[in-house]
């Protein structure tokens, strides 16, 4: 099931509040660190959203991975800034939109048009979702098991064939078309949505 984390109950009642507040901390945070460094968070994020087979605007995860990567004292030893410690900060802020978006459906927290154009655009380009519709589909299929979402990124999304998905190690022809309709239906677009989203 969907939880809601406190920093997102805490959080201003607008969103127009939460969108200029999240630029604040982004210039604060551009100004504090280099940028390479920048550049190293940009392209660790899109790897990281890739690799996890997640459905995000990169950009949104990149800004709050930022944010997390400047407010850390370890940016005095430069040393320590492996790419498995940025991974961390990077995942930190996937769970936290994640579980945003969450707490955003179970509210009912009107969908804003502009930022479904850029966070979804596959979903509204390839897949036909009305965006109105987009968070929902996109919060259900980023709590599924990573199986189902690897699955259908690789073959909807980066578009391989299905024997390459069985020769990468995805699982049997049988285990990944599951794999598939378990994603098609938390997407709303095969059987009951609700299914897909309760599989977490």
């Amino acid at each position: 099931m969907f939880s809601v984390s406190a920093e997102r109950r805490n959080a201003p009642a607008s969103a127009r509040e939460d969108v200029e507040l999240t630029a604040i901390l982004l210039e604060d945070a551009l100004s504090r660190i280099s940028k390479e460094l920048e550049t190293r968070v940009r392209e660790r994020v899109g790897i990281r959203l890739r690799s996890q087979a997640f459905l995000f605007d990169p950009d949104r995860i990149a800004t709050q991975s930022l944010i997390r990567v400047a407010g850390e004292t370890t940016l005095d030893e430069p040393e320590l800034i492996t790419g498995e410690w940025l991974d961390a900060r990077i995942d930190e802020a996937i769970r936290t939109a994640i579980s945003d978006d969450a707490e955003s459906e179970l509210q009912g927290v009107e969908v804003d048009e502009e930022e479904v154009d850029s966070s979804y655009e596959f979903l509204l380009d390839a897949l036909g979702i009305p965006p109105s519709l987009a968070r929902g589909a996109a919060t259900r299929f980023n709590v599924l098991p990573y199986a189902k979402r690897k699955a259908f990124v690789e073959l909807a999304v980066v578009g391989k064939r299905l024997k390459e998905c069985v020769e990468d190690g995805l699982g049997t022809k049988e285990e990944i078309l599951d794999s598939v309709r378990g994603a098609l239906s938390a997407l709303g677009m095969l059987g009951s949505a609700k299914d897909g989203g309760e599989q977490a």
